[in-house]
């Protein structure tokens, strides 16, 4: 892997497009064998054998010629600088190389190759409002060339995961959804299917108020107990979303412990895709809930080793839409550490970055914990009664209907104390 990287590396951004055509039919149809073994390596989480096969097609590039398969196997192997090397840098422009090749050659497995590129490391390092138009794009063109599993995730990615995540009004996605749903029953997408109806219930059970236990990831969608799938990606979202509803619903023990049996499990089940970035950043955020109202060790020494490693990507991928991660859990490290002054300024400039960047999940989320450490540790009950009331206010804006339901009633309480 890193002799292969280091000799894509060293060539110029446009030595693909310069480069010969293969002519070769019998290394064409090994190449296309070694892509299929890569994929179900990559799948099955058997990540060295999907390296090799990875390498083998990149060298087969260099060696006979640009192929069908050159710019898939570019973009794998800009994944795998991420996941082994945590290169972003690097796998930019081995992504750039895919591009180029995907709007010169129409025969590139494009719908593919893109959304490996936008998954797995744009969507990282690159403004959402940037990739959003991409990702629309890698759905067209995986539609013409009748490819239904790629157009089915980018247009997955595109309509409902990208807009969830970066907290669009849930009201919007929800809307979508069907659609969405009817395209891939069309297309016999299974596994879409049950990726999507899992994102989809979750968002359901932030929005609906009159969910008794929107904790559970169970409903008519879709059901964790009932749900008999079993592979990676399946147990990855599952996880994530049971992540996700058991921190906005402010379960942060739960979630806090569930953080320190699973630890990194999301990242091995789904290396490089972008909502890693997203997991590790929630999995903190209930760390620190927990270590801040209990003081216990465990939860203190799990939440900075986790927040090292999002600083670590953070600094790394300069991407304004992530920026703020760091920001917040430096707050919540400041007030573990009881430095209030410093957690002050960071919670407020953490506040004012989500905003900015029309997050509305983020936006409430913080606005939440700022009410909460305002009034455990400063015990100024007027400053975290505002706070609760703007987080109110903001989801509501995104549509957390039964988040709101709650956070009136705890605010209803307070007043009268």
């Amino acid at each position: 892997l890193f002799r292969t990287i280091w000799r894509v590396k060293k060539l110029p951004t446009d030595y693909f497009d310069k480069a010969r055509m293969m002519d070769d039919e019998k290394q064409e149809k090994i190449a296309k064998l070694i892509l299929r073994v890569a994929v179900s390596a990559y799948l099955s989480g058997d990540l060295m054998l999907s390296v090799l096969c990875t390498c083998k097609l990149v060298e087969t590039s260099l060696q006979h010629g640009v192929n069908e398969l050159s710019a898939t196997s570019l973009s794998g192997l800009a994944t795998f600088a991420v996941v082994v090397q945590q290169d972003f840098k690097t796998a930019t422009k081995f992504n750039e190389m895919a591009l180029s090749l995907v709007y010169k050659h129409r025969r590139m497995h494009n719908g593919e190759t893109m959304f490996t590129v936008y998954s797995n490391c744009h969507i990282w390092v690159k403004p959402v409002n940037h990739c959003l138009p991409a990702m629309w794009d890698a759905y067209q063109f995986s539609i013409r060339s009748g490819d239904s599993e790629f157009a089915s995730w980018n247009l997955f990615v595109h309509q409902i995961l990208l807009s969830f995540y970066f907290g669009k009004p849930l009201q919007q996605i929800l809307a979508r959804c069907p659609a969405v749903m009817r395209q891939f029953e069309e297309a016999a997408q299974s596994q879409q299917i049950v990726i999507h109806k899992i994102i989809w219930q979750t968002m359901v059970n932030l929005h609906d108020s009159s969910c008794r236990e929107p904790q559970k990831l169970e409903g008519e969608i879709f059901s964790e107990t009932e749900s008999t799938e079993k592979d990676n990606i399946h147990d990855a979202t599952v996880l994530l979303a049971r992540g996700e509803l058991l921190l906005f619903h402010g379960d942060y023990s739960t979630a806090a412990d569930m953080a320190l049996e699973r630890g990194d499990i999301y990242q091995k089940m789904v290396p490089a895709n972008f909502a890693n970035i997203f997991e590790v950043f929630h999995r903190a955020l209930a760390l620190y809930a927990m270590a801040l109202r209990t003081s216990k060790k465990k939860y203190k020494k799990e939440a900075k080793r986790v927040r090292r490693m999002l600083t670590k990507w953070v600094v790394a991928i300069e991407n304004p839409d992530f920026n703020y991660f760091k920001t917040v859990l430096d707050a919540e490290q400041f007030a573990v550490e009881k430095k209030y002054e410093e957690a002050d300024r960071q919670y407020d400039e953490a506040i004012k970055l989500a905003t900015s960047r029309g997050h509305l999940n983020h936006a409430g989320l913080f606005r939440e914990r700022y009410a909460e450490y305002i009034l455990r540790e400063r015990s100024n009950r007027r400053k975290s009664n505002e706070q609760l009331k703007e987080a109110i206010d903001f989801y509501k804006q995104w549509g957390a209907d039964g988040k709101v339901k709650d956070l009136e009633s705890k605010l209803a309480v307070l007043s009268l104390q």
